[in-house]
């Protein structure tokens, strides 16, 4: 449409610079200019209505770029937005977005929950390993980029060697230490899934708990479900 109407524009202005050559050719408008009287047949480009026009057709190709933009906008964010048909069994949903460097959430894979790590290493000055201190920053990434993590969710991105490698007694370091609340995290997480999935309650609550799935807590995610429409 924005094309039409940069055409129509190019048309007109075409037609009004040869018009007012072929007006300024002709015998009356020369003697008329030659004796200093004004012409009786007027130029295209001194009548007001002529450059009403070109107004409106600039006006009108600018208003349907703008509407072709959006439009094309609005169909780009419908397209990232799709999803595809759920399966009976949980669906892992897609990576989230990280924070600092790509990184992808681990495949879910059935595995025990996490142990209490052999105690902290403690050296004459007490400090903190390095690598506890960059599990802790990591885990923290991860909170503030996306939210909605579980604790075993944490705990296998951290030390599976797909996520991020840590040693589970830097993973648990990193959890202990870290402010979260997972009620919060499965409430996020279930508002995701009624956004893109439309699950049952039944449903989303296997999601939730699943070891397939978001590995939460069912306390954590009963609160989920009965905080998802406040």
């Amino acid at each position: 449409m924005s094309f039409l109407w940069f055409v129509l524009l190019i048309v007109f202005i075409i037609y009004m610079i040869f018009f007012d050559r072929k007006i300024k050719k002709t015998d009356s408008y020369q003697a008329a200019k030659s004796q200093g009287e004004k012409p009786t047949k007027k130029l295209l480009s001194k009548r007001w209505w002529s450059w009403g026009l070109i107004a409106f057709l600039v006006v009108a190709w600018f208003t349907a770029i703008s509407i072709e933009a959006d439009q094309h906008d609005k169909d780009y964010k419908a397209r990232s937005h799709q999803t595809t048909k759920k399966s009976k069994s949980p669906i892992k949903k897609p990576t989230a977005k990280k924070p600092k460097k790509q990184r992808a959430k681990v495949k879910a894979t059935k595995k025990a929950a996490p142990q209490k790590s052999d105690p902290i290493p403690k050296s004459k000055k007490t400090s903190v390993p390095r690598e506890y201190k960059n599990a802790l920053l990591t885990l923290m990434d991860y909170q503030n980029s996306s939210g909605d993590m579980s604790y075993k969710g944490f705990y296998e991105q951290l030390t599976s060697d797909a996520g991020e490698g840590f040693t589970p007694a830097a993973a648990n370091y990193a959890l202990s230490h870290a402010k979260i609340d997972y009620n919060k995290n499965a409430l996020k997480c279930a508002k995701n899934y009624e956004k893109t999935e439309h699950m049952s309650t039944a449903e989303l609550q296997e999601q939730l708990t699943s070891d397939a799935g978001e590995k939460f807590t069912p306390e954590q995610a009963q609160y989920a479900i009965q905080h998802l429409d406040k």
